[in-house]
């Protein structure tokens, strides 16, 4: 075994130093048990009040720069999920009776190692994972006992995934100026050397994920927010925001891009195969739900509110199923000698 295999089983110094932490920012939750053991680390992230400048001037499909409120403090996992976190939380599905145990039971990383990100599944996969671990038994009695008020794990909005990269640098407008931004800082002109501290990517992955905590965090404490794996977010696509206005309100976004293209779910973050300038804050694209690739993972928050995996997967269960009869509908149509026209979906971006 290489020294690089070694080190891949074995978590990261920052890892370990947030497992142990009392910060009152941080919270930790433990799943499984024994030697099949392994935490959920989370950092806070504040609410915006008065809004923050999603987007940037110098991307397309991330204009115009709009000032988005989000109202209420949410949590983030410190690191996107490992594998070992993903086969824990599969072992307790399988203990729970859970069946769709055994669909998630058939995927596997390209890259293997427990403290690796889980990468090579697709929005679905996600949606599935993390609604079976919102009803494990000792999930629901501790997020009763955390709080009097609904709230669950999901896949975060791509308004809160950006706030808590960005990292509460205030609403100056410094974002909406064509800059290299990494970690919540804007640099000018050295883009590649600002992300070699705080991600990895092309010029420095060796075409291949790496063990999660090992760069620098940003000012929220989160990690891997640039580079290593793409991210998975609830949103649907929509192409630019130009359907947005100044203060909108993260759930009028909600309400907005429920009408997106159902065809096409977001992510973010950049990966470990792109430049530095696709590993940016604002950088965003997306695919299809039900494709898995090596470059796409996911992170999990705690968010106020309901069960968004469930309903948010449930709602795309409908919707598939609906294409289905329509897609049937359509071909005996076309046996009866009728004519019908449908439009080809659109393709993500490549990497």
């Amino acid at each position: 075994m290489s020294q690089n295999q070694e080190d891949n089983n074995q978590p990261t110094a920052a890892w370990t130093t947030l497992l142990n932490s009392t910060d009152e920012d941080t919270k930790v939750i433990r799943i499984g048990s024994g030697d099949q053991s392994t935490a959920m680390i989370f950092k806070r992230v504040p609410a915006a009040l008065e809004g923050f400048p999603m987007g940037s001037r110098s991307m397309d499909d991330a204009r115009p720069v709009t000032r988005v409120v989000i109202e209420e403090p949410y949590w983030m996992a410190a690191f996107p999920t490992t594998q070992l976190q993903w086969q824990v939380g599969l072992k307790e599905f399988k203990a729970a009776g859970f069946s769709e145990y055994k669909t998630l039971a058939n995927l596997y990383p390209g890259f293997t190692g427990p403290y690796l990100p889980m990468e090579r599944i697709n929005w679905t996969d996600c949606q599935t994972w993390i609604e079976c671990f919102n009803r494990l038994p000792q999930v629901q009695e501790l997020l009763q006992k955390d709080s009097p008020t609904p709230q669950s794990f999901g896949l975060p909005y791509e308004c809160e995934w950006e706030w808590a990269c960005r990292a509460v640098r205030g609403t100056d407008g410094r974002y909406q100026a064509c800059t290299w931004e990494f970690n919540g800082l804007n640099h000018f002109g050295d883009g590649e050397p600002a992300l070699e501290k705080c991600g990895w990517f092309a010029d420095n992955s060796e075409r291949s994920t790496h063990r999660v905590g090992q760069k620098d965090p940003n000012p929220l404490g989160l990690y891997d927010m640039h580079g290593n794996v793409w991210e998975w977010c609830t949103d649907r696509a929509v192409y630019n925001y130009s359907g947005y206005w100044d203060g909108i309100t993260m759930q009028q976004l909600i309400s907005v891009n429920s009408t997106g293209d159902k065809r096409h779910r977001v992510i973010r973050g950049g990966g470990w195969g792109n430049s530095a300038r696709w590993c940016q804050s604002a950088i965003r694209d997306w695919w299809r739900p039900d494709l898995r690739y090596g470059v796409l993972g996911f992170r999990v928050g705690l968010f106020p509110g309901p069960n968004r995996a469930q309903s948010s997967k449930a709602q795309a269960d409908s919707e598939q199923r609906r294409e289905a009869e329509t897609l049937q509908e359509s071909a005996e149509s076309q046996r009866e000698g009728f004519s019908s026209i449908s439009l080809p979906p659109r393709s993500g971006r490549n990497f």
